[in-house]
């Protein structure tokens, strides 16, 4: 059989190789996820996607409190909450506002917990831009999710 010169080669037999040490300097795998360096850039270290994703990534919370009145949280330009502080922060506003689980069995799920908080923090909401911005900072560190919907009305949260 007659070997392929090493243009026609598939891109599979490039990178097939026993090692990565032996690998040719653009398909070496490099950091914890196992970038490839022509990927990363010339002259750059290869990152985790996740340490820049943050920063560039849109945060917004999106309330819902009566049919068509809708208030938004762009957390894009503020420092994000950390977790442990987000759900101190809302079990604070819980016992605070005297709120009640939603589910009969009294269990409350971090989704229910924010759905409850500004179910019972509309005044808030609607007129302290302070408090506005710590709810959807600490829903946002709770959720973990970039875009978050609550539906007061439809007792809904969607992400």
């Amino acid at each position: 059989m007659k070997e392929l010169p090493a243009q026609a080669a598939p891109f599979f037999m490039d990178t097939a190789v026993h090692s990565p040490h032996h690998a040719p300097p653009a398909y070496r795998r490099s950091g914890a996820w196992g970038k490839l360096d022509h990927q990363a850039g010339a002259g750059r270290t290869p990152t985790r996607f996740f340490e820049n994703e943050r920063r560039d990534m849109q945060q917004e919370v999106i309330i819902n409190l009566t049919a068509g009145q809708e208030l938004r949280i762009d957390l894009s330009h503020v420092q994000p909450m950390p977790n442990e502080e987000g759900r101190r922060w809302l079990d604070d506003q819980f016992t605070a506002l005297d709120c009640e689980p939603l589910r009969p069995s009294g269990k409350v799920l971090l989704a229910d917990k924010v759905l409850v908080v500004a179910r019972a923090a509309e005044r808030q909401l609607q007129s302290d831009a302070a408090w506005r911005e710590t709810f959807g900072r600490a829903a946002a560190a709770v959720l973990q999710r970039p875009v978050i919907r609550v539906d007061v009305p439809g007792l809904a949260v969607s992400f």
